[in-house]
Formats: C-alpha cells, structure tokens, sequence
C-alpha cells in the first residue's frame, strides 16, 4: 500500500517537473499561463504586469542537439568501424552535431567543414540525415545529448513582461514574440 501511495505521488509530480518551462500558475486569479498563450489570455490569468518593455536583445531558443564524437586521439592512424584516416602523431577527432536528425555541424580535429569523405568514402554533408552517418562512420565512441542557442527571427522586437507572483516570491519574465508567449522565465 505505501509503495502504491509513493509511485502515486512521484506519477503526479513528473508532470509539474516536465513542464516547469512550459507553464506557470499564477496565484492572483488561480489559473495557469502556457507557451503560445496570446497577450490577452496572460492578462485573464495573471492580471496586469508590473511592467512591459520591448527588448533590444535578439532572442535565442534552446535547441537539442545530439554530438556524435569519433576520437582515436594518440595514434598514428584512425579506425572507427569503416574508416581510416592518416592522422600524423596527434590523433584524429570526429564530431557531428545532429539536430532534428540531420547534420548540423561537421568538425573534424578541431576544423569546421561542410562535408567529409573520410567514412568508407561516403560523402556525408550539412543537411544529411542522421542515418547516413551510422551507416558510413559506425557507432561513434560517445554521444553527447546537450543543448545550443538558435537565433529566432521575429518580425517585431521582442516585449518583456514581469510579474511577481508573490511579496516573498522572486519575478517571473515572460516574453513574448508576434503575439504569442515564447517563454517563462523565473
């Protein structure tokens, strides 16, 4: 019974921590605020903020991305599964940076490139699906889940709201771009 009652509570709280990004309660008319929410929909659930101003910065996005890392850093020549590269006596370093399961990035020891040839002479290029590099390099030797900023092009500058959900509590800002909250920072 009490396991039943623990797995119950951490089921209940996994959505509030999923979210804490995504949403936010505010506790003045006891109605939450989302990411996509208009202007107006903010005010229904919050009231009027303690101040707005439009932001000179430019605003940048969190997105995922995957590093696919080849290394055989010391050695003479370079093996990864299909292929062999002359590396002189410093080694060879690999790195493919994958978002939405395409190439981003390709840097290899160090030098950014836009395409390599190096992997059973497959010509793999920025814009490649994430498939044709397992398919032509192999399993890499480390994979790296972490996240970059991505400039966001906007129409308008982007308008900055604060409020403070509470006297002890500290200020919530929220951003907005073309009409619509992009993002809720405490």
């Amino acid at each position: 019974m009490k396991l039943k009652l623990v797995m119950s509570l951490v089921f209940a709280l996994i959505p509030l921590r999923l979210f804490a990004d995504q949403s936010f309660y505010c506790p003045q008319n006891h109605r939450y605020i989302n990411v996509g929410m208009t202007p107006d929909q903010v005010i229904a659930a919050c009231g009027q903020p303690i101040s707005q101003q439009d932001s000179n910065q430019p605003l940048l996005q969190k997105i995922p991305v995957q590093q696919l890392i080849y290394n055989n850093k010391g050695t003479d020549t370079a093996f990864f599964g299909v292929w062999n590269i002359p590396t002189g006596s410093g080694g060879a370093q690999l790195q493919i940076d994958i978002v939405d399961n395409k190439v981003k990035a390709i840097n290899l020891n160090g030098s950014n490139n836009n395409a390599l040839s190096i992997c059973g002479n497959a010509n793999i290029e920025i814009g490649d699906p994430v498939g044709k590099v397992y398919g032509a390099c192999g399993s890499p030797a480390l994979v790296n889940n972490t996240y970059v900023n991505q400039f966001i092009q906007t129409t308008q500058k982007p308008q900055i709201w604060i409020y403070q959900p509470g006297e002890y509590q500290p200020n919530i800002s929220l951003t907005f771009v073309n009409g619509k909250l992009q993002s809720i920072n405490n």
